[in-house]
């Protein structure tokens, strides 16, 4: 094959996949970041409630569990549960910081997907429930993420929002 050949063929692989794109992006309707319209205004402030009411079930969950709420780890059963180790064999096993705030965001994902349940019907779908956690000396920070698909009477638009 030669040079002119290869070049060619580069080209009209670069046109088919961005035609691909092109067809994608515009097949999936308008993407708005901004407030859903005001007839589902009520949904922001349900899910927006959902959310904070299973923030606080997570941080529970997790302070009851020992740092943990699902997973492979030493504990001891308790009326509650189970409560994982702080010490064992003379060493500091007390869990990290960063898989507390994992636990808390998996557990968020996973119960976001019951938030969304009340909202679906034939006009609006949700999907892609998403949260983000963070945790300071003095409180957690909790975001969750969510894309609105409304299909109206002429288009079918996403609204992407954050909590």
């Amino acid at each position: 094959m030669k040079k002119g050949q290869v070049t060619i063929f580069i080209i009209i692989l670069i046109l088919i996949l961005a035609m691909v794109v092109f067809v994608y992006l515009f097949s999936t309707g308008k993407i708005n970041r901004g407030r859903i319209p005001s007839q589902y205004s009520h949904i922001d402030s349900m899910f927006e409630d959902c959310l904070q009411a299973r923030a606080i079930d997570a941080v529970w969950l997790v302070g009851l569990n020992g740092g943990y709420i699902n997973g492979d780890y030493d504990y001891i059963e308790n009326p509650f549960g189970n409560t994982a180790y702080g010490l064992k064999d003379k060493r500091n096993v007390l869990v990290e910081k960063d898989v507390v705030e994992k636990e808390i965001q998996d557990y968020l994902v996973f119960s976001l997907s019951y938030c969304t349940d009340a909202v679906n019907n034939e006009d609006i779908k949700t999907e892609k429930p998403m949260a983000e956690v963070k945790i300071f000396d003095n409180e957690i920070e909790v975001k969750g993420y969510i894309d609105y698909i409304i299909t109206g009477d002429k288009a079918t638009e996403t609204y992407e929002r954050e909590y």
